[in-house]
């Protein structure tokens, strides 16, 4: 069996953890802890934000009430 693989995000993040899927949002949120920096990719759209953090985060959790939380 093959499978056809694409690869629409090239981040180039330089320690890349915690991705997580929004079933809420439909988009994919990631850390890069060297950066330090929070990323959201959105897969319809092909949109990347990314947040810069003060300091290095080890991953994040999304919030109930909408965005998320980090922890350090």
């Amino acid at each position: 069996m093959s499978h056809d693989v694409k690869n629409v995000l090239a981040l180039q993040a330089e320690l890349g953890e915690c991705p997580l899927w929004s079933v809420q949002e439909q988009v994919l949120w990631c850390v890069d802890i060297l950066a330090p920096a929070i990323h959201r990719f959105d897969p319809r759209s092909g949109e990347l934000q990314t947040f810069p953090q003060a300091e290095e985060v080890g991953c994040i959790g999304l919030r109930e009430q909408g965005g998320y939380c980090g922890v350090t």
